[in-house]
């Protein structure tokens, strides 16, 4: 069996059994209760905060690709963008990052390298703020409601985000350098290696440009506190009376554990552990585990709905065959 196999394989067996744990002893009728107080309003509300939050995720990358390309459009990235969140929706082993990065780098006009370069980038700057809004959250909450080891993992990864933001911003370009050696421009595997390694941290520089970092830490920021925004929109429909800081810390806990293996949607897995930090705040577990899918549900069907059709006006086919080009190494 090859890795790719075993790991969907674990994927599969972690979600399922993240699924056991989050239906497990739930009362239906009052889980049915909960959903039956959704009202339209409510739910129009929590989906015009998907979609700013989102918007404002298509101009964060916009701004990151600026610098490489300044005739770039907002709407040049919107469709790359949607088209890969929505195919890491519904596609193991997050194969949407690779075709934002092969299927798009024509209309783009920048090599894969940078684009993922820019894709790993967006990833840190979210998991440091993820990071940032779960201690805030968990310094609400009371003693004894937090699972044993969650804050220590959160704390292992916040300083791993912050020395890979610190460190690729400094010592970067510095390793492509040194990767590239004297000769960058030639076409043996070291130059090759040091073309790739250049174009693929090259929008760590970013971070070292004090108008470029003022920007993109506040829009990632807003991005954060928009999300949490649909989080604590569903539980004041579904549970009235949540703490307001609830909706942003059961997101943190939910979002955080998207780092564990799942199936595609993060199934099970995303679903516990946002149920885990409404709990935290007191919700009983059929009110914590009705919002946690509800949440679920708004956050994946549109995004992934309207992805699917801009990737399928984009060219659908030929965009899926350059994940699988991607997968060769196809890196220039």
């Amino acid at each position: 069996m090859t890795a790719a196999r075993v790991k969907l394989v674990v994927s599969v067996l972690v979600s399922l059994f993240a699924l056991r744990l989050l239906l497990s002893g739930v009362d239906l009728p009052a889980l049915l209760l909960a959903w039956s107080r959704m009202t339209a309003p409510g739910l129009l509300l929590a989906l015009a905060l998907l979609a700013a939050g989102y918007a404002l995720r298509v101009a964060r990358w916009w701004w990151m690709l600026l610098a490489f390309e300044p005739r770039l459009r907002w709407r040049d990235c919107a469709t790359p963008f949607l088209a890969s969140i929505a195919l890491n929706n519904v596609l193991p082993l997050r194969a949407g990052d690779a075709v934002r990065a092969f299927a798009f780098r024509d209309a783009l006009r920048l090599p894969p390298a940078t684009l993922l370069g820019s894709v790993l980038l967006e990833r840190l700057l979210d998991l440091a703020m993820l990071l940032v809004l779960f201690f805030a959250g968990a310094s609400l909450v009371r003693g004894g409601g937090l699972p044993p080891g969650l804050a220590a993992t959160a704390q292992a990864l916040a300083a791993a985000a912050v020395g890979a933001l610190v460190l690729l911003p400094l010592a970067g370009p510095a390793v492509a350098r040194r990767l590239a050696g004297p000769t960058s421009e030639g076409t043996g595997w070291k130059a090759r290696t040091g073309r790739i390694a250049t174009d693929l941290l090259a929008s760590f520089s970013l971070l070292r440009s004090p108008r470029r970092a003022a920007l993109l830490l506040p829009m990632t920021a807003l991005i954060w506190l928009l999300e949490g925004a649909v989080f604590a929109a569903v539980a004041a429909e579904l549970a009235p009376g949540t703490p307001a800081a609830a909706g942003w810390f059961a997101m943190t806990t939910g979002t955080l554990a998207t780092l564990l293996p799942s199936t595609p949607g993060y199934v099970g897995t995303f679903d516990y552990f946002t149920m885990l930090g409404f709990s935290a705040f007191g919700l009983d577990r059929a009110a914590a585990t009705a919002i946690s899918l509800s949440v679920h549900a708004i956050l994946w069907a549109p995004v992934t709905a309207l992805g699917l059709v801009l990737l399928v006006l984009h060219g659908g086919r030929d965009a899926i065959r350059a994940r699988a080009r991607a997968s060769e190494g196809a890196l220039t």
